[in-house]
């Protein structure tokens, strides 16, 4: 597995640009743009429509959580997040 970091919103769609990938997890509340706002753009993109989505976010608020769900996140997880429940979502949904 390899793992690519991306500390806002704008980068992790560069990153996206430039690499496969198999899982996205994004979090939400991350500085210049937000997880939504990055899901959007990377939705719209003909290699974002394949990919899985998960958002990551510390409100708990289910107007905002639904929010994040219509951006394009195939799942959302309310912080804090657990090990074993990550590790389950990239095994049922990395490409192999």
């Amino acid at each position: 597995m390899n793992i690519l970091t991306a500390g806002n919103g704008e980068d992790s769609i560069k990153i996206f640009l430039e690499n496969s990938v198999d899982i996205l997890i994004i979090d939400e509340n991350m500085p210049e743009m937000n997880g939504s706002e990055a899901i959007k753009t990377i939705r719209k993109l003909p290699q974002g429509q394949d990919v899985f989505i998960c958002s990551l976010t510390g409100d708990t608020d289910n107007d905002i959580l639904s929010y994040i769900q219509s951006a394009g996140a195939d799942k959302v997880l309310s912080k804090p997040i657990k090990n074993s429940l990550l590790k389950e979502i990239i095994q049922n949904n990395a490409k192999r």
